[in-house]
Order: structure tokens, then sequence, then C-alpha cells
């Protein structure tokens, strides 16, 4: 749905909170059928450009 994929993007842009919650938060309204597939690559892209991944070293 549009509307999902607006106000997480929304959200996402604004830093609102941290990408481990963005994470969480798309793939849990993709299992809901809240987000398809593509809207949920989609706002994967803008996370990475907004919160770039790092790679955690032990």
């Amino acid at each position: 749905m549009a509307s999902f994929k607006n106000t997480i993007i929304r959200n996402i842009r604004a830093k609102r909170f941290e990408r481990e919650y963005y994470e969480t938060t798309i793939a849990t309204w993709l299992l809901n059928g809240w987000l398809t597939e593509e809207e949920a690559t989609e706002v994967f892209v803008v996370l990475d450009e907004v919160y770039p991944p790092t790679e955690k070293t032990e």
C-alpha cells in the first residue's frame, strides 16, 4: 500500500528511529501484507541512503 510506504519513507528521512527499528518494521509490514515486495525494496533503498549500512566487526 502506497500510504504505508510513504509513511515509513517520510519517517526514515526524518531519522525518527535507529536503522534497526526500520529494518524490523519493514520486515513486519511486508509479512503482514502492508507492503509489497517492490515497495519494501524501494523502502530499503531509501533506508540505505539515509542510514548507510555498516559492517559490524567483533
